[in-house]
């Protein structure tokens, strides 16, 4: 296995991982229903980050194969996946309470907590 075969696939259960976690969010706010007041720039900032996380999967494929690749060279691909990552993550809430939940006042509350 080559060097950019073992990044790449480093790089895959990473995007792996934020895209379950934006599906996984995603189906408990469907079965939740009636309970989640939706908001239309929730949907689009999920879809706009799903999308982000394909196109830089992607573009790991076009990475220049090479066998010298340095560990700061990687880590600076490293950091963005990371952000990456972190946004994915937040783009849905992860758990929907019982009394329910307005999307954009979800938001809304946790820009104001900053």
């Amino acid at each position: 296995m080559s060097l950019n075969e073992l990044v790449l696939a480093f790089i895959g259960v990473v995007i792996g991982l934020g895209v379950a976690d934006l599906l996984t969010s995603f189906h408990k706010l469907l079965r939740a229903g009636s309970r989640v007041k939706w908001d239309w720039l929730t949907i689009v900032y999920a879809v706009m980050m799903l999308y982000s996380m394909i196109v830089f999967w992607w573009w790991q494929f076009g990475y220049p194969g090479t066998q010298t690749l340095t560990i700061a060279a990687f880590l600076i691909n490293f950091v963005f996946l990371v952000i990456s990552f972190l946004m994915v993550a937040a783009a849905l809430p992860d758990e929907v309470p019982a009394e329910g939940i307005d999307l954009r006042a979800f938001y809304l509350e946790t820009l104001a907590h900053r």
